[in-house]
């Protein structure tokens, strides 16, 4: 778990190992400071700036005795540095270091609430983006020092947290951007559809817009759930894939928008035909009809279209389900047909998804930045 947190504790100071010309290998620290990278050794702080990074180091690989080490030398090295707010902010660092997450998010929150203006305070941010990343990763939570339970939650609250400190800020994309790609890859695809939104409505335009636009449609696409069930969640899809074809053309093609509209009414057309199914084996066949012509009137390309017809002409229609490509054929039981099945009709399908176990490329998105 420490390996884990180590690569997300991001400090305001990055120490980068670079080999020098005419040595043999020399170690540079440098620091951001207006979207440009110092030498610290170039500025008066750079021994205490040296400090901090070597300590932030120690945190996030775990080495508890080390910390307290450095904490006291850093006290005695730099007393007008190490007030405060440095005490505050260590006592996080220390939970941090022995692994309890959730009592260095309180610490690090009542440092943030106490010292806005501390040097510190992007650190103890990123200290807890951090936790909240592993929580997302799959650490799970210790209730009663021995039960462990899912986090996802609290990452939750965690990120949002950071996100009401920093308004919309970079920082606050990102976290974003985090929390809503972890609830699609945990097919929450809802959360994820909600999160997508905000971000979408935050940052509407840019790579970010086209990229939160795009996960809006495929969210709500993926949180379908097949024609006996609410097809609110594919109309927004296609409304959003829609919008998508409007403000990015020279996309369309790269991100398959066509196919996919043309997949949704391929649902949509199948789902109305469900109904004139219901109706008909109700013994309704008037109500069944208009369903059929419904179907034939606004999809007539789709295959929901020839079965209505062949149901009008009263010819036979057989419908034949079959599993995804590489899909163990799934025992039959009593939510058959809830699931996402696919359907084969005169060579179509009409109740399929896009790959949605692989999601989309962010790639064609970036195209529009050449």
């Amino acid at each position: 778990m420490k390996q884990k947190l180590s690569q997300f504790g991001l400090a305001a100071v990055v120490v980068l190992a670079m080999v020098m010309p005419g040595s043999v290998m020399g170690a540079d620290t440098f620091k951001l400071s207006d979207n440009q990278w110092l030498n610290v050794a170039d500025s008066p702080d750079s021994e205490y700036i040296q400090a901090i990074s070597n300590l932030k180091q120690l945190v996030s690989k775990g080495q508890l005795n080390a910390v307290n080490d450095s904490i006291l030398k850093m006290k005695s090295d730099f007393p007008e540095r190490t007030g405060a707010d440095f005490d505050s902010y260590m006592i996080g660092e220390v939970l941090y270091t022995e692994a309890k997450w959730a009592k260095a998010v309180d610490a690090y929150d009542v440092f943030l609430d106490s010292f806005p203006n501390s040097s510190l305070y992007e650190s103890a941010l990123e200290r807890q983006l951090s936790i909240a990343t592993a929580y997302l990763n799959g650490e799970k939570r210790i209730v009663l020092k021995f039960l462990k339970l899912s986090a996802i939650d609290d990452a939750s609250a965690i990120i949002y947290k950071v996100v009401d400190r920093v308004g919309d800020s970079p920082m606050a994309q990102r976290a974003l951007v985090l929390l809503a790609t972890s609830y699609s890859n945990n097919k929450a695809y809802l959360d994820a559809r909600e999160t997508w939104s905000e971000i979408n409505f935050r940052w509407s335009t840019g790579q970010i817009g086209q990229e939160s636009l795009l996960q809006l449609a495929y969210n709500s696409h993926s949180a379908y759930n097949g024609p006996r069930l609410d097809h609110t969640a594919i109309t927004s899809a296609r409304t959003y894939y829609t919008q998508f074809q409007t403000r990015y053309p020279d996309l369309v093609a790269p991100n398959q928008i066509d196919q996919k509209i043309n997949m949704i009414d391929e649902q949509l057309a199948y789902k109305q035909f469900t109904i004139g199914e219901y109706y008909s084996r109700t013994d309704h066949p008037e109500a069944a009809e208009i369903y059929y012509k419904y179907v034939i009137e606004e999809w007539p390309a789709s295959g929901a279209a020839e079965m209505a017809q062949a149901k009008l002409d009263g010819e036979p229609v057989t419908i034949i389900p079959i599993e995804k490509p590489g899909k163990k054929p799934r025992k039959k039981g009593m939510f058959d047909g809830l699931g996402k099945s696919l359907f084969n009709v005169s060579n179509k399908f009409v109740d399929s998804w896009p790959d949605f176990e692989k999601g989309l490329s962010k790639k064609p998105a970036a195209e529009s930045e050449k």
